[in-house]
């Protein structure tokens, strides 16, 4: 299984070779060693020691296949060439600790915004397979596998963009799934799209892929799984996605930490390669760190990885496993689990998580009573136009989740569930504009918490009908009603 690994500061550049080579668990290191501490949330006896033997069996590939770095510096924008910041790329086939090219490399560049991969090969091992993949300003790489690639390999071509499909070098699953992300996020590549725009377009293409497995002559049930870690980012804003396409089974491992950059800094105290610079002579040395600098000096960062860098620094940095879902990061704030709702009210939002390609666009939403109050009717509106009929057959995958817990992950039926309710509207329902008026009761006992409706509608024949998310806060127990 490859690893990666991600950083990125609106502030603090980072050396290549404190954060790629010198820690305890390095990426280099991780080509034949792994370091999986607390990945498995504890069930029961039997179902710890099921899980670490599907994890001992992904994990016991060495990642030799190929090694690549990305980072963003000035050059081209300082010559005229760019208006902003734009990503080097390194790759080769060779061993990172065998390679002299990539160790200067690391040792003479700094940058805020670093990817890293090295990779255990399921395709042909030459350069271009190699991680990350540039698309003008923005790079991607994934750790896992595409389900059945080579048998949708063809279809999924045939949704790339003629930009995309051009930019593909290699053979990888990976890059073609990348070409399908920047499909969907957009054909000018210069451009920053903005977190929610790069969600959106990565669940879009991961859709796709489902998608296309379904349609498969022999497609099992359930399907065969894909695993889809994925990391993106323009230079300024990072996504982060941890993914597999099963009920039951683990995605790959994945850590995030805010805090531990300062432990993979050789110019703050306590970096293992820390050097007081007390003479000028010792500058020969090159490990040399101003004594007034102190931890808490370090700038706003984020870091994630497959594995921890290090066995002790790290993990005491608030280190944390990722959640099966989507972290973002972005500049100047680096907001964890940053949410963009476009639509906000005193305790509920709404964001329109379609594309402007959906066959129905959403215009607005709303409730009463606003705010929602438990144990009371609740009355929703929605006003929607139509750009294609809705017809008997449609669907609409719902997910409910309590933070990170999913309470409801199920498929309902758009016509059927219209009927069952005596909904406003109907099936067939015609192009045009709608208004859609639906009341459901709230029970009395509501947990204190976060709730996030993720729905997500297609139509009969698997095309996307619309994306809405919806959140609702019922933190502030008794001062909502």
């Amino acid at each position: 299984m490859c690893r990666w690994f991600a950083y990125i500061s609106d502030s603090e550049p980072c050396l290549l070779d404190d954060i790629l080579n010198r820690p305890e668990n390095s990426i280099v290191k991780q080509v034949k060693e792994h370091y999986l501490p607390g990945l498995f949330p504890h069930k029961s006896a039997e179902e710890d020691k099921k899980q670490e033997a599907e994890s001992a069996i992904r994990n016991a590939h060495f990642n030799n296949d190929g090694t690549g770095v990305a980072f963003y510096n000035k050059t081209m924008q300082d010559y005229g060439e760019a208006k902003r910041r734009m990503p080097q790329i390194y790759k080769t086939i060779i061993a990172p600790t065998n390679d002299v090219n990539f160790q200067s490399l690391c040792r003479n560049t700094s940058s805020r915004t670093v990817f890293a991969h090295v990779r255990m090969a399921t395709s042909e091992v030459q350069q271009f397979n190699s991680h990350p993949f540039a698309f003008g300003r923005h790079i991607f790489m994934h750790n896992g596998s595409v389900a059945n690639f080579s048998s949708i390999r063809r279809d999924l071509c045939a949704k790339l963009s003629t930009r995309a499909y051009n930019n593909i070098k290699g053979s990888t699953d990976s890059e073609h799934l990348a070409a399908l992300y920047m499909t969907h996020l957009g054909d000018d590549w210069t451009v920053q799209y903005g977190l929610e725009n790069m969600k959106r377009a990565l669940e879009r293409a991961i859709a796709d892929i489902i998608a296309l497995q379904r349609k498969l002559p022999d497609a099992t049930t359930p399907l065969a799984a894909s695993s889809l870690n994925v990391c993106t980012t323009d230079g300024e804003e990072l996504l982060a996605f941890r993914f597999r396409s099963s009920e039951v089974e683990q995605p790959p491992s994945l850590y995030y930490s805010t805090s531990a950059g300062v432990t993979l800094n050789r110019k703050y105290p306590g970096h293992p390669n820390y050097f007081k610079w007390e003479d000028p002579g010792d500058a020969a040395t090159g490990l040399v760190g101003p004594d007034e600098l102190r931890p808490e000096a370090y700038g706003n960062h984020v870091i994630v990885a497959s594995e921890p860098t290090t066995k002790v620094a790290l993990l005491a940095a608030s280190l944390s496993p990722f959640a099966a879902s989507a972290l973002s990061f972005t500049r100047p704030d680096l907001v964890l689990n940053g949410e963009s709702p476009i639509f906000t009210q005193s305790r509920w939002s709404w964001t329109d998580c379609g594309l402007p390609s959906d066959g129905v666009q959403i215009k607005s939403i709303e409730v009463s009573p606003d705010p929602p109050k438990p144990g009371q009717d609740l009355t929703v509106t929605v006003i929607a136009t139509a750009d294609q009929p809705i017809e008997e057959g449609a669907y609409a995958d719902v997910t409910v989740k309590l933070g990170l817990i999913k309470l409801l992950n199920k498929r309902f039926d758009i016509c059927e569930e219209a009927r069952n309710a005596n909904a406003t509207i109907q099936c067939p329902v015609q192009k045009g504009d709608h208004t859609v008026v639906q009341t459901v009761a709230l029970p009395k006992e509501i947990p204190r918490a976060k709730f996030t409706v993720d729905v997500k509608g297609y139509s009969a024949d698997e095309e996307d009908l619309a994306c809405v998310k919806l959140n609702v806060d019922f933190m502030l127990g008794h001062n909502l009603w």
